[in-house]
């Protein structure tokens, strides 16, 4: 059953994680999206999808890698965040994404209530400043314990990591992890699919959570401190906060959109950043006194032929491609009917040739049936209450 939204708009939130040229794995999230809009927008005319262009990786557009490769180029970190921006846009427009806000973390809305919050949780003392010594990986961005690496290497990407120290502000995670730990128990499906929360609470929560570094002083590309501009505000606190920023959030007098639109009814995301928007988010949101999305489902990977896409290994297949030989309504078709909710999803050049061929075999009606099959299934297991 259609849940009614006449109330609270339906608001699928996505973050758009590929490089300068994306995957077709990539795509994955902005296509699924497009049937649930489809769907719940048929009983509500406020729908608001945003497309959160975080083209660094899987976080934004600010940190320590895009000024080195602004560097290396010899052009200004800007000129580099706006290349990929602009290809990124270009290949989910190309395959029919449904969105009304692009947004990028270097908009200036976005920088200008990024500096309030950091200063509304400074004030309010879930901010302090202290100094990080451990191990750092440049590719994530993330900082590591001698104890959480893998062979040596980060546990995230398999790559290597580098001693670091630097003085830093932090917040404190550990103040809030009772109360989201007894959020996620009382609202069992705030997680999906389960498997993800299993794995957010045994391995993170129930552990017991470390501070969080939220500002660094080793690179000057990010949104600067206001009261100590030697700081740049670090990932997390930056990247996850345009969910609220764009639609009007500001800690000293909210919009009317934002009060209508929020707390969002989903967060559609990959899986390889649930630990974000399930531990981190919820807890910047308690600090800010703001209630939590009603739901977060981390989608699984489309895998190459069981491995994942890597340059590196030279078995990317890319969106751009599939459509030119395929078409669109082909390619979201195959993404459509071949990934699962919770495991891994497959794709292979001879798989989408199989696919293509079989209306050759029997008729367009019984594939077109699937489709429409497949994509109700999805929005059923992706949206709460349905």
């Amino acid at each position: 059953m259609i849940p009614n939204v006449n109330e609270t708009a339906m608001y699928p939130r996505q973050i758009g994680i590929p490089s300068l040229k994306p995957a077709v794995k990539y795509c994955l999230l902005v296509i699924i999206n497009s049937p649930i809009l489809c769907i719940v927008s048929v009983n509500n005319e406020n729908i608001i999808s945003s497309l959160i262009g975080c083209v660094n990786d899987v976080k934004d557009e600010h940190g320590q890698k895009i000024q080195e490769k602004a560097e290396a180029a010899g052009i200004s970190p800007k000129e580099v965040v706006d290349q990929i921006s602009g290809e990124v846009k270009r290949i989910w427009d190309m395959v029919n994404s449904s969105y009304d806000n692009f947004v990028r973390t270097t908009d200036e809305d976005h920088e200008k209530c990024v500096k309030k919050i950091f200063k509304k949780l400074y004030d309010q003392g879930d901010i302090y400043k202290g100094s990080y010594e451990g191990l750092y990986c440049t590719p994530c961005e993330s900082f590591w314990t001698e104890s959480q690496l893998v062979d040596g290497k980060c546990p995230d990407c398999g790559r290597e990591v580098q001693p670091a120290k630097e003085e830093a502000y932090f917040f404190k995670m550990s103040k809030y992890a009772d109360r989201l730990i007894d959020y996620i128990n009382t609202h069992p499906d705030f997680i999906q699919p389960v498997s993800r929360k299993i794995e957010m609470m045994n391995n993170f929560l129930l552990p017991g959570l470390q501070d969080l570094c939220v500002s660094r002083t080793s690179f000057s590309w990010g949104i600067p401190v206001d009261f100590d501009p030697k700081h740049v505000v670090y990932v997390w606190l930056d990247a996850l906060t345009n969910y609220i920023t764009k639609i009007g959030y500001d800690p000293d007098g909210s919009s009317e959109l934002f009060k209508k639109n929020w707390p969002a009814d989903l967060h559609l995301i990959g899986k390889d950043i649930v630990r974000f928007h399930t531990i981190y988010w919820p807890i910047f949101l308690m600090a800010l006194d703001l209630p939590l999305p009603k739901q977060v489902f981390g989608h699984p990977w489309l895998l190459q032929g069981g491995d994942k896409m890597s340059k590196s290994k030279g078995n990317v297949i890319y969106a751009d491609d599939m459509v030119r030989l395929f078409g669109v309504d082909a390619t979201r078709y195959f993404v459509l009917h071949e990934m699962p909710f919770e495991n891994d999803g497959i794709i292979t050049w001879d798989l989408v040739i199989e696919i293509q061929l079989r209306p050759c075999k029997h008729t367009w009606k019984p594939c077109k049936q699937n489709q429409n099959q497949r994509s109700h299934s999805m929005t059923l297991k992706a949206v709460p209450g349905w």
